[in-house]
């Protein structure tokens, strides 16, 4: 039987919009230069995921590489107000904790996270969240569903784990949750009552 119901945040929670400034800025370089520029902030993003490196850091970098001239806190403001969340996946998350335990599990930069969980209470929406920049680790590693499942006493057979890749339900299927690929437009709610 289904007690707890883990939620991501990104791409379940918030809607994912893309980060205009970057994309604009990366339109005066070469389709190879993108390429290039791409995989080094997705290597940033990753440690700043995993508190490898600040967030101050990852965005100086960005400045770096995209050669911006703004100064950083207008950088990081950009970037941490163009994620908006799904209100009415909120609304449901509210309703469902009146029946079970709500949990959120998310691999996050830390003062990302700080300003999204000042704007939307998310301390206050759900029992626990686990994130990966306090835990060091980011999903699909295994052992960052570890943490949660024993931070806050959870019986993976009573767990519904809700994201939006695949690659990150694998780990906690092995483990013996049950879960959710969830995708735009989908009646979530449908998908959990099932």
């Amino acid at each position: 039987m289904i007690k707890n119901i883990i939620f991501d945040f990104g791409g379940v929670i918030s809607r994912k919009t893309k980060y205009n400034k970057l994309s604009k800025s990366l339109s005066q370089f070469t389709p190879e230069e993108k390429k290039i520029i791409k995989a080094k902030i997705k290597k940033y993003a990753r440690l700043c995921r995993i508190a490898k490196i600040s967030d101050n850091e990852y965005f100086q970098k960005i400045k770096e590489e995209l050669g911006l001239n703004e100064p950083l806190n207008k950088i990081k403001q950009d970037f941490y107000s163009s994620q908006k969340v799904n209100k009415k996946i909120i609304h449901l998350i509210k309703e469902l904790k009146k029946d079970y335990k709500v949990f959120l599990l998310t691999n996050h930069m830390k003062g990302w996270f700080a300003y999204q969980n000042k704007k939307y209470k998310l301390n206050k929406i759900f029992n626990g969240i686990i994130t990966s920049f306090d835990a060091g680790i980011a999903k699909p590693n295994t052992s960052i569903y570890k943490k949660l499942l024993n931070k806050y006493k959870l019986s993976p057979k009573e767990c519904l784990f809700i994201d939006n890749l695949q690659k990150n339900l694998n780990p906690a299927k092995k483990l013996g949750m049950r879960v959710i690929l969830y995708k735009p437009r989908m009646n979530l709610e449908k998908e959990v009552k099932k």
